[in-house]
C-alpha cells in the first residue's frame, strides 16, 4: 500500500471516529443546562484545536480524539453510558409490555411499564393485589408476579418495591394508618419476589402511604388508581 493510500485510510478513520462523537453528543447535550453545555463546548472546541476567526494557520492532520483532556474525555464517556442506559431500558418497557401482555391478558390493562428518570416503573392497580385494608397478596397478585418473574430474573438491576394507598384512613389495630399498610404491602411483595428466585440483595420495600398520588382523591376512580404498587427497576 502506497504512502498516499495510507495517509488517506488514517484521515477517514479519525473522520469516522470524530463522526461517532458528534454524534453522541447531539443526543446527550439535551440532558445538560445551558451552562454547563456552553462550558463543555468550549471545553471541547479548545481540546479538539477548532481554530477560531482570525486565526486561521495551516493545519496538517487533524488532532484524533484521544488527544482531548482527560476530564472532557471521561465526561464524554459518562455522556454516552448514559445514552446506552437510557435506550437499554426503553427496550426493557418493549419487553415488559409484550410479557404481560402475552401472560395477564385482560389484565394487562391494569399494569404498565414506564420510563423514568429513576429507571423503569412496573405499575401494578392495588386491588388487583389485596384486599380492601388488607395487606395479603391475591392469588391474582401471586400470578402477575410470577408473569415478572422471568422478566426481572433476566437482568441485573436492583429493584425497589413502593406501596402507595388512597387518603381514606384505615385506623386498624395492626394498621393504625396507610403509613403502616402501605410497608406491610410493599414487604409482601418483596418476600414474594424472593420466593420465586429474585436475589434479596437486589431488593428493598418502601411504603409511601397516601403522599404520592397519582390523581387527586377527589372520585373512587382516582383512589382506585392511587391505590397501587409500583416496582422501580433502577437505572
Amino acid at each position: 500500500m502506497s504512502d498516499s493510500q495510507e495517509k488517506w485510510r488514517t484521515t477517514f478513520n479519525d473522520l469516522m471516529t470524530l463522526l461517532m462523537v458528534f454524534f453522541v453528543l447531539l443526543f446527550s447535550l439535551g440532558g445538560m443546562s445551558k451552562g454547563n453545555e456552553a462550558r463543555f463546548l468550549n471545553k471541547l472546541q479548545s481540546g479538539l484545536g477548532v481554530l477560531k476567526e482570525g486565526n486561521m494557520t495551516a493545519v496538517g492532520v487533524v488532532e484524533p480524539i484521544f488527544g482531548v483532556p482527560t476530564e472532557d474525555r471521561e465526561q464524554l464517556e459518562v455522556m454516552a453510558k448514559a445514552w446506552e442506559m437510557e435506550r437499554h431500558l426503553e427496550g426493557l418497557v418493549g419487553e415488559l409490555n409484550a410479557a404481560v401482555q402475552g401472560s395477564t391478558g385482560s389484565l394487562s390493562k391494569d399494569i404498565e411499564g414506564i420510563l423514568t428518570p429513576e429507571g423503569m416503573r412496573v405499575r401494578v392497580g392495588g386491588d388487583l393485589m389485596f384486599a380492601s385494608g388488607e395487606a395479603e397478596l391475591s392469588a391474582e397478585a401471586k400470578r402477575i408476579l410470577g408473569s415478572l418473574g422471568d422478566f426481572l430474573n433476566s437482568i441485573s438491576n436492583d429493584i425497589v418495591v413502593e406501596g402507595h394507598t388512597d387518603n381514606v384512613p384505615i385506623m386498624k389495630k395492626r394498621f393504625p394508618s396507610n403509613w403502616e399498610l402501605s410497608v406491610a404491602r410493599a414487604t409482601n411483595v418483596v418476600r414474594y419476589l424472593v420466593e420465586i428466585g429474585i436475589s434479596p440483595k437486589r431488593l428493598a420495600a418502601v411504603g409511601y402511604g397516601e403522599t404520592r398520588p397519582l390523581y387527586p382523591n377527589d372520585t373512587e376512580e382516582h383512589k382506585a388508581k392511587n391505590r397501587r404498587v409500583e416496582i422501580l427497576i433502577l437505572k
